[in-house]
């Protein structure tokens, strides 16, 4: 599935981060048990201190990253079993282009669902998990324009402008992919738009 590589990315980053962390709470502590503990010589007590801490902050952060990792990827899968029945109804009716995770951004909370590219509309639904659950309903006629952005330090953003000039954001597996089928849906149902 295409989850994986995301959540291993995601996991990684995030680890990454859990690393730094412990890695700057832990350069107060060690190098300071280190030098109790050889108060006859500083010098090794300080580096035996720093390199603790160095090896603490990578297994800390491994730990973390593949931790976050399953457990999104978890999350991804629970979601796309739910999500199973509306994808049935949509291929029944001959209207599914393609589909996936997504995250639709409302202000700065990013909320996760499922977005849905189908001959006429993009359709997004927040999975119930959500504080902020919710539809959105994008007819492609009305889309003047899709761009992908990088969000966090990954190319995973798909700004989606509207004719009045609204921008929706969300955050998608395969951005190119997805760019390129809400661009092909586009121009079939009539609106020739580009990247």
């Amino acid at each position: 599935m295409s989850w994986t590589k995301t959540a291993v990315k995601m996991g990684l980053f995030y680890g990454t981060v859990m690393g730094l962390v412990a890695g700057l709470l832990g350069l107060c502590l060690f190098p300071t048990i280190g030098c109790l503990l050889f108060n006859q010589n500083l010098i090794l007590g300080l580096i035996l201190g720093i390199l603790a801490d160095v090896i603490i902050a990578v297994i800390f952060g491994l730990f973390c990253g593949a931790l976050y990792g399953l457990i999104m990827g978890a999350v991804m899968d629970k979601n796309a079993k739910n999500f199973a029945p509306m994808k049935e109804s949509f291929m029944a009716q001959r209207r599914l282009f393609y589909d996936g995770a997504a995250n639709h951004q409302l202000g700065k909370e990013s909320v996760g669902g499922w977005m849905f590219l189908l001959n006429d509309t993009l359709y997004y639904k927040a999975h119930p998990q959500n504080i902020k659950v919710h539809e959105l309903q994008i007819r492609l006629t009305n889309i003047r324009k899709v761009t992908r952005t990088k969000r966090f330090i990954y190319y995973t953003g798909l700004d989606i402008e509207l004719m009045d000039g609204t921008i929706e954001k969300f955050v998608v597996n395969e951005q190119k992919l997805w760019a390129a089928k809400i661009i092909e849906a586009c121009q079939r149902a009539g609106n020739h738009i580009s990247e």
